[in-house]
């Protein structure tokens, strides 16, 4: 039996995902504000672009995440480039710089396990790198800790 995250009730969690524009690159910036005083702003900046799977175990299949200012999207592709399932992803919480994603909806293939009740996965940037630790990708691949470079 699933039972519902309870969240404090004095924190308001809203994540806004917007492009700033730097010389060299483009941030997707994910804010997180404080109920209590909206004037505490806790800035979490990932840089857009695509993120590749670089884990052995990963290597005969394109695995990666495509962060833009307003949608993250999971591919799996395989041979030649083909794209297999492709997902858009929400994040549905922030807690300690760790996003919580969910499966949103299929733009292609198939859902499998994606569209289970549980957490498509979390990720954390850390040092230029992606640290995603799924439940899909545990059950898909048998991996639960993947790490993504651009």
């Amino acid at each position: 039996m699933n039972t519902p995250l309870k969240f404090p009730a004095l924190f308001l969690v809203i994540i806004l995902l917007s492009c700033k524009d730097n010389k060299d690159h483009h941030m997707s910036n994910i804010s997180v504000l404080n109920k209590s005083d909206s004037s505490t702003k806790q800035q979490i900046f990932i840089p857009s672009g695509e993120y590749f799977a670089t884990n052995e175990q990963l290597d005969n299949y394109g695995i990666s995440l495509k962060i833009e200012k307003d949608s993250i999207i999971y591919t799996e592709s395989g041979n030649m480039g083909k794209i297999y399932n492709q997902y858009l992803l929400k994040v549905d919480k922030t807690v300690d710089g760790i996003f919580f994603l969910k499966y949103s909806q299929l733009i292609n293939g198939y859902t499998g396990y994606a569209d289970k009740p549980f957490y498509f996965g979390n990720l954390k940037y850390n040092q230029g790198k992606l640290l995603f630790e799924s439940e899909y990708m545990q059950k898909k691949y048998g991996l639960k800790n993947v790490t993504l470079k651009k």
